[in-house]
């Protein structure tokens, strides 16, 4: 297998800036904030797919969600709990695609959703800590916008961004495997 070491860092360095970039929609409001992962998952699933069609072993899931978690660490935008959980969902994400084949098109379909739920664990704590969410919320973005988030704490939503996120990382990957099939 012939690696392409610089193609593939590339596409992981444009992955976390897709991600990131996603969050931004928070400052279109808190509806924004609490739903970027589910963008980040659909933007994110090209370049997935190309660093998995050039990576056909395992360890792209787990190199993407290690890379988010330091990248979330050094931002200040995770704890390490939080990073420990990315971690395991990536793991998983590559042993789905252990399991389904590396150059199969299904074990794409399948493991990318699940990688794609590592961007929901940046937000997660207005689920599990919802006071101290609340709190920062009112600080770096006003009672208002706080007011709303909280609102938006409910386990209905979490699932409701959980589903959403799913779909549409599975019809980003969908569409990136038949625009760019493999070589």
């Amino acid at each position: 297998m012939k690696h392409q070491y610089g193609k593939m860092l590339g596409l992981s360095v444009l992955y976390l800036f897709v991600v990131y970039l996603s969050a931004f929609l928070g400052f279109l409001g808190p509806v924004g904030w609490v739903f970027f992962p589910a963008l980040s998952a659909l933007l994110g699933a090209y370049f997935y797919y190309n660093l998995a069609r050039r990576w056909q072993t395992f360890g792209v899931g787990t190199w993407l969600g290690i890379a988010l978690s330091v990248f979330l660490l050094l931002k200040g935008e995770i704890n390490g709990e939080a990073a420990i959980i990315i971690t395991t969902i990536a793991v998983v994400s590559d042993f789905i695609r252990l399991s389904l084949g590396y150059k199969s098109r299904i074990g794409i379909l399948c493991a990318y959703p699940v990688l794609s739920l590592c961007v929901i664990c940046w937000v997660l704590p207005l689920w599990i800590n919802t006071d101290w969410y609340y709190s920062n919320a009112v600080d770096e973005m006003g009672l208002n916008y706080a007011r709303v988030l909280i609102s938006m704490s409910s386990i209905w939503v979490l699932l409701l961004l959980v589903t959403i996120t799913l779909f549409l990382g599975y019809l980003g990957v969908f569409v990136a495997t038949k625009e760019c099939p493999n070589e």
